[in-house]
């Protein structure tokens, strides 16, 4: 392709070109989907990087997609929380969620949970939240206590609480607010909450698709750490995108190593020079940051 970047400052700004932080999409829902998943482990942090994505850049707005069930946040991928569209949760945990759970599996057995005390704490979560009712992560971890399943046992509840994310029994959707003002988002049940979940004809093409649209300069190494999933999983994915173009890493921290960027961005890169290097204020665990394998042509190692 031409305008190919040619240093690390480059890959940078191409990146701020894809992820829209500069050039914004229409609405929190568009943002979301364009990424693919938004890291969202810091609630008011992952709200700001959605926004930043958008024309209107409103907090408010990309609150009321949560609560119009446009959005979840669930643990998607590596362990940690992430937000994406509530149609597409279904199909993502279905490719993340058994690696997950075999990780964690010797985690939990440290902490006594067995197959058993899981049947016990999804009883308890569609006793608390059937009817669509909804609860906090504080309340939720009052019910598991009162179920006599957390016994003092330090992380045990956010490991039940993950757990049955991941297996799709609860998400957290629609947001509430702690006394002091600031955003406290609520339990659901995933199989009352998310009414419309649609699955790609091919969900690890599709899903390579989207992060490299949205991330990319990429390469299959920062595809593999992102989802999670395998190796050749992702190679299969980026296989079935011919059409993304491809160069060769400009950041001296892998020679030939390759990457791969939606088809344009470098002459959409060569027309938005000025925005792409202006200042930018992000929240600590932006996508920009923690998007990729290797990062360092954006912050210094």
């Amino acid at each position: 392709m031409s305008h190919q970047p040619k240093s690390p400052e480059d890959l940078s700004q191409a990146r701020i070109l894809a992820q829209r932080l500069v050039g914004p999409l229409p609405d929190p829902l568009a943002a979301v989907r364009h990424l693919g998943c938004v890291q969202s482990q810091d609630l008011p942090g992952a709200v700001t990087s959605i926004a930043l994505r958008t024309e209107k850049r409103s907090l408010d707005e990309v609150v009321a997609a949560f609560d119009d069930g446009l959005l979840v946040r669930s643990w998607t991928m590596r362990g940690t929380l992430h937000t994406v569209a509530s149609a597409d949760l279904g199909w993502i945990l279905a490719l993340t969620g058994p690696r997950m759970m075999a990780t964690a599996r010797t985690r939990r057995a440290q902490l006594g949970i067995d197959d058993q005390m899981l049947a016990s704490a999804q009883a308890v979560a569609l006793q608390t939240l059937s009817g669509g009712r909804r609860a906090t992560r504080t309340q939720m971890l009052d019910a598991l206590d009162r179920a006599g399943l957390l016994q003092g046992v330090a992380q045990r509840g956010y490991h039940l609480l993950s757990t049955l994310a991941m297996q799709q029994v609860i998400v957290q959707g629609p947001m509430g607010r702690k006394a002091g003002g600031g955003l406290d988002q609520l339990f659901v049940l995933s199989e009352e909450w998310i009414t419309d979940p649609h699955v790609p004809d091919d969900p690890v093409a599709h899903w390579a698709g989207a992060y490299l649209t949205g991330h990319g300069p990429a390469s299959l190494a920062d595809l593999v750490r992102w989802t999670g999933l395998t190796k050749t999983a992702c190679r299969v994915g980026i296989g079935a995108h011919p059409r993304f173009d491809r160069l060769e890493d400009p950041a001296e921290n892998g020679p030939g190593e390759i990457l791969f960027h939606a088809p344009g961005l470098g002459q959409r890169l060569a027309g938005r020079r000025a925005e792409t290097s202006r200042l930018l204020l992000l929240p600590g665990f932006d996508e920009l940051v923690l998007g990729y394998a290797d990062r360092s042509c954006t912050v210094p190692p």
